[in-house]
């Protein structure tokens, strides 16, 4: 039954976090104030406000912070594409990036309002964005090439998105047809790009009144920077000697797990992620990682390395002073022991063991005889041995029997002498 329970657990818990990845970085909701937000791609979004309107509020919902300078706000409608980016570094997938983009509506109608019958001429240009489906018709291109700008062409794709920086004006377009003769005609507005959205079409025509059309949606925007730079760089309580130009370091610590980083982008553009800051241990590397604007980054690595400190080892030390200790009072506590038993009785019998030597001199060069004599004084035959050999004929005790001083071999009490020819 536990086991059951903690299996439900742990599914329950891998789905609220695949949920929540799922969902990270994503804006939920965004709304204008003034006009109408459409969605036309998975990070794009596009305004449709009234003829003359200068600017509006973006406001947006999400699960995650707002990157603080794009996040929703009251914007230019006539400064082209604004970002908008959520943090989504809290699950580990960086920064989001969304673009609005705006478009002046001509003549909009309140419902109060009479329409009028005929309206007035004007110079301005209609909208490039009929009401109606657009018939792309069924001429197509065998081939599209643009000058500086990769797409991946497709004859039978007829809308293509492309971003350009602010310096271009214009753009090299060069289109292939399957039949000669069929005519080509770019839009004049390729000559002439506004900053912002700008749609250019190529429209084919044969002699039999077959069309075809190919729509390019042109976003001119400023100039992303690409500065992944980072302008300083500090760890709390160790010295780094940071340059911006080196990007590896090492740094000695103490038993720390987790450092205290601190970093500042040289552009206000660029975003920083800190990668590797936990458990560290000694050889492992903590990487910053700074992305600019235009999505390059640069790595700045630190190796910890662990300084040795005896005290970060204080406890093995004691445990050995303390096995020391004990050994040393054990040796003293056995020799105590062996000293108790090495007393007067082992003292007294070491002494009983002596022998008494008598020094005999020799009677030739070749050969001494010695004279022996029994317990009961009879002397015995005399026996020869060679010089410089001693022999010890029978022991005795030296503390009760003091040697003769006579020519006899035997004592007082008739105790036998050892003798040793030398």
């Amino acid at each position: 039954m536990k086991r059951k329970v903690v299996l439900i657990i742990a599914i329950m818990l891998s789905f609220i976090s695949f949920e929540n990845i799922s969902a990270c970085g994503e804006i939920k909701e965004l709304h204008s104030s003034v006009g109408t937000v459409s969605t036309i791609g998975e990070t794009k979004y596009l305004v449709t406000v009234p003829k003359g309107t200068n600017e509006v509020t973006l406001t947006g919902t999400t699960d995650y912070i707002w990157v603080k300078g794009y996040e929703p706000r009251t914007v230019s409608t006539k400064n082209g594409t604004v970002e908008l980016k959520v943090d989504g570094n809290a699950c580990g997938f960086g920064t989001y990036t969304y673009f609005v983009s705006f478009k002046e509506e001509s003549d909009i109608i309140a419902d109060n309002e009479v329409e009028q019958q005929d309206p007035a001429p004007t110079d301005q240009e209609p909208d490039p964005a009929p009401s109606e489906p657009i018939d792309y018709g069924v001429l197509v291109l065998s081939n599209l090439k643009i000058s500086g700008v990769d797409i991946a062409f497709n004859p039978e794709t007829r809308i293509y998105d492309i971003e350009i920086i602010d310096t271009i004006s214009k753009l090299d377009i060069t289109p292939t047809t399957q039949d000669s003769s069929v005519t080509v005609e770019i839009s004049s507005n390729v000559n002439d790009l506004k900053k912002g959205m700008n749609t250019v079409t190529i429209k084919l025509s044969d002699p039999y009144g077959n069309t075809g059309l190919y729509v390019l949606n042109v976003n001119k925007v400023q100039k992303k920077s690409s500065n992944n730079f980072l302008a300083g760089l500090t760890i709390e309580k160790y010295q780094l000697n940071f340059d911006p130009s080196v990007t590896e370091y090492t740094v000695e610590i103490g038993k720390e797990s987790v450092l205290n980083i601190s970093a500042i982008t040289e552009s206000e553009l660029a975003s920083y992620v800190i990668l590797g800051n936990t458990n560290i241990s000694d050889g492992d590397t903590i990487t910053v990682r700074v992305t600019a604007e235009n999505g390059e980054t640069k790595d700045y690595v630190i190796t910890v390395k662990r300084k040795f400190n005896i005290m970060d080892y204080w406890i093995f030390i004691v445990i050995g002073l303390l096995l020391f200790l004990l050994l040393l009072v054990f040796t003293i506590s056995k020799n105590k022991k062996n000293k108790k038993k090495m007393g007067p009785e082992t003292i007294q019998g070491e002494n009983n063991t002596a022998g008494v030597i008598q020094d005999v001199g020799s009677q030739n060069q070749n050969s001494i005889q010695t004279e022996v004599f029994s317990q009961d004084g009879i002397q015995m035959a005399p026996t020869t041995s060679t010089p410089g050999t001693l022999r010890i004929i029978e022991p005795t005790n030296l503390d009760t029997q003091p040697v003769n001083n006579e020519n006899s071999a035997v004592d007082e009490d008739k105790s036998p002498t050892e003798i040793f020819q030398l």
